[in-house]
């Protein structure tokens, strides 16, 4: 199963002035794959974090940001994913009710001057 969402808009309903943000999810038997294929802005700088590792509030950088919700409860997964290679992934509890929080996770970034990729990851492990 795949599914692909190309995000056009901004939070607030206008146009990107960009290129879409790409996000595919996939199954597979390490469980869920997700790819991402974005512009890269480099606006702000990197965080200070070390790549590879869980940086907090990591939404304050350039990221791709993705919430994966349940149908039967209030808990949800916010992942966030950065150009430079730190990443920050969250379980919630209820709005913005943080219950487990820097999670590990690993995954590859390919980045050029204009553009930046999430090769693939999983968190099937979560």
């Amino acid at each position: 199963m795949k599914m692909e969402f190309k995000i056009k808009h901004t939070w607030d309903g206008l146009p990107v002035s960009h290129e879409p943000v790409t996000i595919v999810l996939k199954s597979d038997n390490a469980g869920l794959l997700m790819e991402v294929h974005a512009p890269f802005f480099n606006d702000p700088p990197a965080p200070l974090g070390e790549p590879g590792k869980p940086f907090s509030r990591l939404w304050d950088y350039e990221v791709v940001e993705a919430f994966f919700l349940s149908d039967r409860t209030e808990h949800y997964l916010e992942v966030e994913l950065c150009p430079h290679g730190q990443h920050l992934l969250l379980l919630l509890s209820g709005k913005r009710r943080v219950w487990k929080e820097e999670l590990p996770l690993e995954f590859e970034v390919t980045r050029t001057k204009t553009k930046w990729e999430v090769i693939a990851w999983n968190f099937s492990k979560i």
